[in-house]
């Protein structure tokens, strides 16, 4: 009896032992937040939340989608980067207990810039024809 419950918690053990995995996959896709369009070649940068330090990137596809392969469990901040629109900084937990984590959508709003008018002037000189004569002897 003694020795049936010894395998028991042996085996209870490895069986959580393997259920939990080494490093997660993350996906989502990233949208415009006025118009909803998938945003394509948006910059999605994958931080440790202690230090910043940088664990992984990718670009959007043409859909709007990415995927970030490799990411340890712990927390983290995702990134999103896009000329023309204001970042997206979102805190994250990556967990032991799926291989795959989605994100879901991921929404990024315009950054507009109001530039003032300038005005551009042209003077033209004014073109004089010379004729140029060449002398054979």
């Amino acid at each position: 009896m003694k020795n049936l419950n010894v395998l028991i918690l042996l085996l209870s053990t490895s069986i959580f032992t393997f259920s939990q995995v080494k490093s997660v996959t993350l996906s989502g896709v990233i949208k415009d937040r006025a118009s909803k369009d998938n945003l394509s070649y948006v910059n999605v940068v994958l931080k440790l939340e202690q230090d910043n330090s940088f664990v992984t990137g990718a670009v959007t596809d043409a859909e709007g989608r990415y995927t970030l392969s490799n990411a340890k469990p712990g927390n983290y901040i995702l990134e999103a980067s896009f000329v023309g629109y204001h970042t997206r900084t979102t805190s994250i937990l990556i967990g032991k207990l799926s291989e795959f984590l989605d994100l879901g959508i991921i929404e990024l709003e315009e950054n507009v810039t109001s530039l003032n008018e300038i005005l551009v002037m042209v003077l033209r000189m004014p073109l004089q024809k010379v004729l140029i004569r060449k002398h054979f002897q």
